[in-house]
């Protein structure tokens, strides 16, 4: 898996929010500032006008208020396998709670695991193999899936030696301008 040409083309804030957002990921932080969330708010809205899903979906995943902001009004939640069926539960925003993608190192990483290593960095995280579909009507599939992953050694990307759980996904349907989360796929 080599990395996005959007890690690349990043623009200089983009980088530097990033950077802020890696650093605070990777300490035991506490509730988001409201100085953090007007910069979030600031590059999701930019990853919308200028319709760089990477850009936005690296604010989603640094920032609860952007993804309060960003998740439709229902979360609808997919078996995996079969996608077009519909497992019978969908959330309102308020009480979705299964989002499950942090960063930490240029790698999409799982929360949960994260968060433990935070409290004990002798334990590893899960990181997570990845795949962004750019559907016809502008919307994107996120697809993660754990696995253990080695750097390539030409400082660009990570190879997958092997996945350690199951794939699971994410639709950011394209609506009033900008993306939002509209399914979870487990």
């Amino acid at each position: 898996m080599t990395k996005p040409d959007h890690f690349r083309r990043r623009s200089a804030l983009a980088s530097a929010a990033l950077a802020i957002a890696l650093i605070g990921s990777a300490q035991a932080s506490s509730a988001e500032t409201q100085e953090d969330i007007v910069q979030s708010m600031g590059e999701a809205k930019s990853g919308c006008s200028q319709k760089e899903f990477n850009q936005f979906l690296d604010a989603f995943i640094a920032s609860p208020a952007v993804r309060a902001k960003y998740t439709a009004p229902q979360v609808e939640q997919r078996g995996f396998g079969q996608p077009a069926k519909a497992t019978g539960r969908s959330l309102p925003a308020s009480a979705y709670q299964s989002f499950n993608l942090s960063h930490v190192d240029w790698q999409f990483a799982d929360t949960a695991s994260v968060a433990r290593w935070q409290a004990d960095p002798n334990k590893p995280y899960t990181a997570l193999d990845v795949k962004f579909e750019d559907l016809p009507d502008g919307s994107f599939k996120f697809t993660y899936q754990p696995a253990i992953l080695r750097d390539d050694d030409e400082g660009d990307g990570w190879t997958v030696e092997r996945h350690i759980g199951k794939p699971a996904a994410y639709l950011f349907a394209w609506r009033s301008g900008c993306w939002q989360l509209t399914q979870d796929f487990r």
